[in-house]
């Protein structure tokens, strides 16, 4: 790694508070929105994902609108992981676990 790269990687983590989840690498709202519009047409995801803030600019998790909404009725049914409801950050493990609950 060059000396120029070196020192930006350096300021980028020590910029970022020691407590924060996001220290190396966090979850940006621009990434969920790409995916979200990447993933439309096959998931229609602008239905069903929405996510909570950590701060301006990244997220803290992932969840499913509509395991929300329904929370009452799905937790007992076969496969139904409480993820869709805490939140995950990683959108292909939510997609997963989704596939799988069906």
């Amino acid at each position: 790694m060059s000396e120029k790269r070196a020192r930006v990687a350096d300021e980028a983590v020590s910029a970022v508070d020691d407590d924060s989840p996001c220290k190396k690498h966090g979850l940006t709202i621009q990434t969920v929105k790409k995916w979200v519009t990447d993933n439309e047409k096959e998931l229609t995801t602008t239905l069903w994902l929405t996510y909570d803030h950590l701060d301006l600019d990244h997220v803290s998790a992932l969840k499913c609108k509509v395991c929300i909404q329904f929370e009452d009725q799905l937790t007992s049914t076969r496969n139904f992981n409480p993820t869709f409801i805490s939140g995950s950050t990683n959108f292909r493990v939510l997609i997963k676990l989704h596939v799988w609950s069906k």
